[in-house]
């Protein structure tokens, strides 16, 4: 057996942290797992691990409110190992809390850049300092976007430092293997969303797309996170959206991918975080060949530009909406899929082995 590492998720229902504790399960690692649990959403039972619940949390951003809940979870957690036990904390509050109870070793992942969520400046500058001084006094840090690496040092990045792009499921590139990817052909133009529906500037690309191009068709994949029911219901008077429900990731994609022409990935960029991030939509935008929409003046933009892979747009102004996709000609289109199609397909699939023979060398 290899040796132990300790992870602290600050969710359960995290499927990205989900999926990285079993890459250290299926790298020989042994693993013991404390978590949050979020009200109100289901907890993943199929999992290759025990999760034990050291906290419950209302769903909702509200920090301040989880502290005391914090502080009991991680002294509880502190009584149970020893100085020499290795602990990876997933999420800068759980990494700030867990210091102050732990002195062990640990490895940090950084998904999000938790202080671009604080608009008070005597807030959100302590928590930036003190997010590069858990990185730099920790064994190894992944962050998820090459962006944060930017964001957070430029082009001086400390050597435990490493950037792991949230990229697909190998299963994805075995589905590929067995059956290659045929879009379905229409004579309209068919743009669609992906994953968790929230964003105020997808719903806006939305509902100018539905009024201003009745000829073209929206679909929806995914749960209705946190617009309205008026909102919802203004969208669904329009014939030419479709709401389709959850779905299975990544078993549905290769059917929801054929189905469109190109996928949006406007986030909210009010904040920081949206603007240095790198997701997942991005690689499967590029694996399943459907150019992307993305948010204008952030990293994803810079990214998908450089590779000519899509577009980007002020998703939340109606003008620069329609003056998009007025733009779409089938030659536009074709050139970006064409792009697409030009990248290696294992380049989106999810393969860290250089990161943990790095890992090997540090721990063991």
């Amino acid at each position: 057996m290899g040796k132990k590492v300790v992870f602290i998720m600050s969710s359960v229902q995290d499927t990205h942290a989900l999926k990285r504790i079993g890459e250290f399960l299926d790298h020989g690692y042994m693993v013991k797992v404390y978590g949050f649990n979020r009200s109100n959403i289901s907890i993943p039972t199929e999992n290759r691990f025990p999760i034990e619940i050291v906290g419950n949390f209302a769903s909702e951003r509200n920090y301040f409110s989880r502290l005391p809940v914090m502080f009991r979870a991680m002294k509880y957690i502190a009584g149970k190992h020893s100085r020499s036990d290795l602990f990876y904390y997933f999420g800068l509050d759980i990494a700030i809390i867990a210091r102050m109870s732990l002195r062990n070793k640990y490895i940090y992942e950084e998904c999000d850049l938790l202080n671009a969520y604080f608009k008070q400046k005597f807030i959100s500058l302590p928590l930036k300092w003190y997010d590069r001084r858990i990185i730099k006094q920790s064994v190894e840090t992944v962050l998820t976007s090459d962006g944060f690496r930017v964001y957070h040092f430029g082009d001086n990045v400390p050597r435990n430092v490493t950037v792991i792009p949230n990229k697909l499921n190998p299963w994805c590139l075995e589905a590929y293997n067995t059956a290659p990817l045929h879009k379905t052909v229409s004579d309209t133009l068919r743009i669609g969303f992906v994953g968790m529906i929230r964003a105020k500037a997808v719903y806006n690309f939305a509902h100018v797309f539905a009024r201003e191009f009745p000829a073209y068709e929206f679909h929806f994949f995914g749960v209705v996170s946190s617009w309205t029911k008026q909102q919802i219901e203004l969208l669904e008077q329009y014939p030419n959206v479709k709401f389709h429900g959850q779905f299975m990731n990544p078993g549905d994609l290769p059917n929801i991918y054929a189905g469109i022409d190109l996928v949006l990935a406007t986030y909210d960029t009010e904040c920081e975080n949206p603007r240095f991030a790198e997701p997942n939509k991005l690689y499967e935008a590029i694996f399943y060949e459907t150019p992307i929409i993305v948010s204008q003046n952030t990293f994803l933009a810079d990214r998908v530009l450089s590779l000519n892979v899509g577009f980007s747009v002020d998703a939340m102004d109606d003008k620069s909406v329609i003056s998009l996709v007025s733009s779409l000609t089938g030659d536009v289109i074709k050139e970006k899929k064409e792009a697409c199609k030009a990248i290696s397909k294992p380049d989106s699939i999810n393969d860290n082995r250089q990161f943990f023979q790095k890992l090997k060398s540090q721990i063991g």
